[in-house]
């Protein structure tokens, strides 16, 4: 296991006021197994037993089973409404001042949701308890490597990126990132912001797949909310930042999921998520370069 990631330089540093490394110089590597793009990793919550994470970007807060909570002696303060990638409303228990214990990584004092988790493990092909969102990412610098099956966590005050990445810009919307792109199907093409979603299974959806020549119905709003139905279809090409790729398949659906990148173009680079920057950088994969066009010949990404 590497301990240094690749670019990247690290800085010896004291704990955060919420969180601390086991590694004087702030960061550690967690391994992960990879299942329908997905990356699953162990986590424990104080003394538990390891239970099994994942990593959504498209989730505004950190979720848990809510059985799971029920077992390890966690009780809700109160409960709030939100909205999913399905249609309609959730209403979901709040828990404060949770702690998490990752390989190398204490964090606390987390307010996370929990919901009943049915259904879950069927969608993900694997056992699933909870996963990581907007709390989590926005404390850390998170290296997502796909190929490596690695996951980077860092300290973002003492994150140094000078690599051959590209970093395009994240705009948050009620602690959502999105990022820009263009999508053209069926000859048409439309520039919208996307959803960065680790935590979908789907390459790219935008309400345009239903205009693609070999679309055909299927459910849409998988997660929390109600299904729905939507329009599965492939999309002629997808630009983000100066990379294009070809072929992607996607949903036309409604609601939050409506208009994202998921875990089927994620998964063709390495992603740096470094939310304090407002940046994603994107380092193309090895295997994947076949599937992505480099349109520019400078675009290296520095960070510091």
């Amino acid at each position: 296991m590497t301990l240094q990631p690749e670019n990247v330089t690290l800085d010896a540093v004291p704990a955060g006021p919420n969180y601390r490394f086991d590694h004087v110089d702030g960061h550690t590597v967690v391994p992960f197994e990879l299942s329908r793009n997905g990356l699953f990793y162990q986590v424990r919550i104080g003394e538990s037993k390891p239970i099994w994470f994942t990593l959504d970007s498209g989730s505004g807060a950190t979720y848990l089973d809510r059985d799971v909570a029920k077992r390890f002696g966690l009780h809700p303060y109160g409960t709030k409404t939100v909205r999913g990638a399905g249609e309609g409303t959730v209403e979901v228990e709040v828990i404060k001042d949770v702690g998490f214990e990752l390989p190398g990584l204490s964090t606390w004092s987390h307010e996370i949701h929990t919901v009943s988790f049915e259904g879950w493990e069927e969608q993900w092909g694997r056992r699933l308890d909870g996963f990581f969102g907007y709390d989590f990412l926005e404390r850390f610098v998170v290296i997502i490597d796909y190929k490596a099956k690695q996951l980077t966590i860092v300290d973002p005050a003492h994150f140094h990126y000078e690599g051959p990445g590209t970093a395009v810009d994240l705009e948050f919307q009620r602690r959502l990132p999105f990022v820009r792109g263009t999508i053209v199907v069926a000859g048409q093409s439309e520039d919208s912001l996307f959803l960065v979603d680790s935590g979908s299974q789907d390459a790219v959806d935008h309400p345009l797949i239903a205009k693609s020549w070999d679309a055909r119905s299927t459910v849409a709003g998988v997660g929390l909310g109600r299904e729905t139905s939507g329009t599965f279809g492939r999309a002629d090409r997808f630009k983000l930042g100066p990379f294009e790729m070809e072929g992607l398949f996607g949903v036309a659906g409604k609601g939050l999921g409506s208009h994202l990148i998921g875990g089927q173009v994620l998964s063709r680079f390495k992603v740096i998520l470094d939310y304090q920057r407002s940046k994603m950088i994107l380092e193309p994969q090895q295997w994947s370069v076949r599937m992505v066009k480099i349109e520019t010949a400078t675009n290296s990404a520095r960070l510091s």
